[in-house]
């Protein structure tokens, strides 16, 4: 046959090649001694036009009507008897058509249904209707007497019948899949199984037989290769081996031969088609229960190497447990944290690989999931090679088709070097938390010993200038403007070391705080700064936070001062203080206009006694925008700044947002 990409290029010359194959296998069928010359126990062209339908397209039916009308005029009906048959004939081929398809019918024939489908919608059913029109066409036409109205009925339902489940499996079968898998074994035993079908068939319906009662049994001799054809070469070779066996016998009865032999030759095919159809239908039903096991068992042994392939694609140990803990599937990673080979694994439970005090806590774990059917996530422990190590699993409920949990399916990830690694953070950062207290509490105790010696130096220069004013030269008040201009700088000095000591301490209480109230007051204590500086100082409406008052004070201040020590560089220096609703936070600005921060030093300034490199000196200890982001964390929030070097700096900082009842935002 050709393929059915190229027929549907050809649509004419395919109908007409159908048609021509039709005649011919009409016109041997009705050589068979056909009832009332029409009725035919042997039609193959059933099946041929029920194949060509299923596999090329219902578009070819006007190739079954041209043959079936050609084939009943060549055989002598009349024009208008001819074309009754052809329509029957033809309704016949595509109600088979139109069932099959609406039922899902396979051509391959690989499952009980679509062996069903053939034999009761197809060869049942639709064979009714050419029956039907056939013989009534021969009625009117004068053709059939009444009284020989059931006999042709019959003799036509059952040639159309046993040409579908005989003719039509052979071409559907071959033609849905025409590559050929056999090894040289298979070969082998397909023309050893030919060899025993032929001889076994010549032997029953090659040469003549008593009495048929006596002689029927020896048909049923086939049955063994049928069954071996079903059960080694499925649907194909179940279809192959009907039709060659019903070849023979149909040319052994027309010799008068075979169990089957009447006294006329539509007698004894009448006979041999009832169990042919029998035979052919139960053959072609084992075979597609085997191929649908073939199938079945692909399909599991694909599933379970794709399983295997992704449990083997990861260094986390998967496995699968029945009910009662049992290993039904472990990965390598799996059995290895287990310290045994899969093989020594897989049908085990827990308490065989592991001590009792390791494995009774995870098949508890197990049937905690097997009674909830919920899913489980938690750390276990077990020992391997004697060591200890902690497991993270994730563990749920294995169920079949129908929802009933079977056992545990789980993956679980060794976090041994992580829980160390934490371990080790967790000691390391206690470590730092002390050594921080230490230093800060060294600080605090330093600078406050600081204060006294530098206040009498303060002290004692200020009352030297007084006293000696009249008698010191010019170069020593100079001298004496110097150590008091330098002690007051230590003094701020040793202020903001003791204020960022004191940062962060216990012992402040969280409060309610308006920060515009704050700003404001904050402005006024600097109004001086800001007169000497010309600069404006600007802020709109600013939230209620709630945090602690001092902290917070010397964050807005720090950041306010080192704003207007900056904007005075530019000649209209303007600093701009704002804030806005940032999901639970408060997202606070403080933007000058002054000359800018490099990026490569936005990190560094908030860091003790860290400034710009190359920057012009501004006064100021180098502490306080470490006070303020130390304060800023204190409150649970992050402070950064912004800035390309050039036309200004933003410093940007969170606060956790309150509600308007003064609770924190959730």
């Amino acid at each position: 046959m050709m393929k059915a990409g190229r027929l549907s290029n050809y649509p004419f010359l395919a109908a007409g090649f159908l048609a021509v194959l039709y005649v011919l296998a009409a016109k041997l069928g009705l050589m068979m001694d056909a009832v009332s010359g029409f009725a035919s126990l042997v039609w193959p062209p059933t099946g041929i036009a029920l194949a060509a339908l299923l596999l090329f397209g219902s578009h070819l039916w006007p190739g079954i009507a041209l043959g079936a009308f050609a084939a009943n005029l060549w055989n002598g009906a009349p024009p208008l008897v001819a074309a009754g048959i052809g329509f029957g004939n033809t309704l016949e081929a595509l109600l088979g058509f139109r069932l099959l398809e609406r039922v899902g019918f396979h051509n391959s024939l690989g499952r009980v249904r679509d062996v069903a489908a053939l034999a009761v919608l197809a060869a049942g059913i639709s064979t009714t209707v050419s029956a039907t029109a056939g013989v009534a066409s021969l009625y009117l036409g004068g053709i059939v007497l009444v009284e020989n109205l059931g006999t042709t009925w019959r003799a036509w339902w059952l040639g159309d019948l046993t040409g579908a489940i005989v003719t039509g499996p052979l071409l559907l079968t071959w033609a849905s899949d025409r590559r050929l898998r056999a090894g040289g074994r298979l070969w082998a035993e397909a023309i050893g199984l030919a060899a025993l079908l032929v001889s076994v068939s010549l032997f029953i319906f090659g040469r003549p037989f008593g009495a048929p009662s006596e002689e029927f049994p020896k048909a049923y001799w086939l049955l063994p290769p049928f069954l071996w054809a079903a059960i080694r070469f499925g649907p194909r070779g179940a279809a192959t081996s009907t039709f060659l066996v019903s070849v023979i016998a149909i040319w052994g009865a027309a010799m008068g031969f075979g169990p089957f032999a009447r006294k006329t030759l539509h007698e004894t095919l009448f006979h041999f088609q009832g169990f042919m159809a029998v035979v052919t239908v139960t053959t072609l039903t084992l075979a597609a229960v085997i191929a649908e096991r073939w199938e079945s068992d692909r399909t599991v042994r694909k599933s379970h190497a794709l399983l295997q392939a992704v449990a083997e694609g990861t260094t986390d140990a998967v496995f699968v447990k029945d009910s009662e803990g049992h290993y039904l599937l472990i990965n390598s990673a799996g059995a290895s944290a287990l310290g045994r080979p899969v093989k020594e694994v897989v049908g085990k439970r827990d308490t065989e690989l592991l001590p009792s005090e390791l494995a009774l806590p995870l098949m508890e774990r197990d049937q905690e999931v097997i009674n909830t059917g919920e899913m489980r996530s938690g750390e276990e422990v077990i020992a391997v090679d004697g060591k200890p190590r902690t497991f993270f699993s994730t563990k749920g409920p294995y169920r079949d088709h129908q929802g009933r949990t079977l056992g545990v399916i789980g993956i679980a990830r060794d976090i041994t070097e992580r829980k160390e690694a934490e371990e080790a953070l967790r000691r390391q950062k206690d470590e730092l938390e002390r050594s921080n207290a230490e230093l800060q509490q060294f600080s605090y105790a330093v600078s406050h010993d600081l204060r006294e010696p530098l206040r009498a130096i303060a002290g004692y220069a200020a009352l030297l200038e007084r006293r000696s004013a009249v008698k010191l030269d010019p170069a020593s008040l100079r001298h004496l403007e110097q150590i008091a201009g330098a002690s007051k700088r230590m003094e701020g000095i040793i202020t903001d070391l003791l204020a960022y000591a004191r940062t962060g301490q216990a012992g402040q209480s969280l409060e309610i705080i308006d920060t515009s109230a704050l700003v404001d007051g904050l402005l006024r204590d600097l109004k001086p700064l800001i007169q000497k500086s010309r600069a404006t100082v600007l802020h709109g409406n600013l939230p209620v936070v709630a945090g602690y008052r001092t902290p917070l004070r010397a964050v807005f201040q720090n950041l306010i001062v080192n704003a207007i020590k900056y904007a005075a560089k530019s000649k209209d220096s303007r600093v701009e203080i704002g804030a806005s609703s940032q999901d639970r936070f408060w997202y606070f600005t403080v933007k000058d206009n002054g000359p800018g921060i490099p990026p490569e030093y936005h990190d560094l300034v908030f860091k003790l006694f860290q400034r710009i490199p190359g920057a012009e000196a501004a006064e100021g200890t180098g502490i306080g925008l470490a006070i303020a982001r130390k304060a800023v964390e204190q409150h649970g929030g992050k402070i950064w700044v912004e800035s390309d070097g050039s036309n200004g700096s933003t410093f940007c900082f969170l606060l956790p947002a309150v509600s308007q009842r003064g609770g924190t935002a959730a």
